[in-house]
């Protein structure tokens, strides 16, 4: 059985989309990331590719590759300073790969890991960005899906870039009926943790979905975990449905009434009862977040 320390070592070592995979750094759920090294530039650079597992049956299999293209093609033609950039993408006998800007700082999910969790000052910084860039995202009619501490990278001076974006088009409606999305993890556009209650219903999403995912990667940027946790993935997503999240004031005395009014507002069960729009959260957290700095 190929355990997840050893899939796509097998990759090492040949060339892919022009570049020469080096070192295996790291795991998304159905995929692997490389270190590589092109052949017209000295650059290092990130290799994703698609890496179906062995429980995946061909229906799974073909709903996962057309989203990682949908993914790729979708980012090539956003344009941020909060966006990891896609160089390229295409098939390599027969899987699916991205090339992308090598971010040598790692994720937020490590960094927090690592060091515990941020100040309110950084983590607000890093909200406001990610932020801007689903704010440019929404504008143009694409949902994130799965905003989430390990799909933000930290690239130099202070700056995070959001990267796999899972994107689907508001006009598309393509959901999952509830009793897929809560049967299986996989089925699942995104991750349990992360997850807004109307994914883990499969309804329609708009980016009122990434709001409440970004407020979610909020709480674990100031606490170290995400508001609800379980080793059942179904667990979790009936939490997001059904659960009161904990008060972030509860695990640190910085963290205001107001702060963790915002907060709230942002995990509101229903969509209607968020911020309605990303900027608006944003702001707020802004506001709140200097007024406890002042007191």
């Amino acid at each position: 059985m190929t355990t997840t320390s050893t899939r796509g070592q097998y990759l090492i070592g040949k060339e892919i989309g022009g570049c020469l995979l080096e070192q295996l750094i790291g795991y998304g759920g159905s995929s692997a990331v490389f270190l590589a090294q092109p052949k017209n530039t000295d650059q290092k650079v990130a290799v994703k590719v698609f890496l179906p597992r062995s429980t995946m049956d061909i229906p799974t299999q073909k709903s996962f590759y057309r989203r990682f293209l949908r993914e790729a093609q979708a980012a090539s033609e956003l344009e941020h300073p909060n966006i990891l950039s896609i160089y390229s993408y295409g098939e390599h006998e027969g899987l699916p790969y991205t090339v992308m800007p090598f971010i040598p700082g790692g994720t937020l999910a490590d960094y927090v890991k690592d060091h515990g969790p941020l100040s309110l000052r950084d983590a607000g910084n890093y909200i406001a960005q990610i932020a801007s860039a689903l704010e440019y995202a929404h504008e143009r009619g694409c949902v994130h899906c799965d905003v989430k501490p390990a799909n933000i990278l930290i690239d130099h001076d202070g700056r995070v870039v959001l990267s796999d974006f899972g994107i689907v088009r508001f006009m598309q409606g393509a959901v999952l009926n509830a009793q897929q999305s809560l049967k299986s993890s996989e089925m699942l556009m995104g991750t349990p943790e992360y997850a807004s209650p109307e994914q883990a219903l499969g309804e329609s999403l708009d980016g009122r979905s990434d709001i409440y995912s970004l407020a979610v990667t909020l709480c674990f940027l100031l606490t170290g975990l995400p508001p609800f946790r379980s080793s059942v993935p179904i667990r979790i997503l009936l939490m997001h449905v059904h659960d009161t999240p904990p008060k972030i004031s509860s695990a640190r005395a910085d963290v205001t009434p107001e702060i963790d009014r915002v907060i709230d507002k942002a995990l509101s069960k229903w969509p209607a009862d968020r911020y309605q729009t990303i900027r608006d959260f944003s702001q707020e957290l802004s506001e709140t977040i200097d007024e406890a700095a002042r007191k």
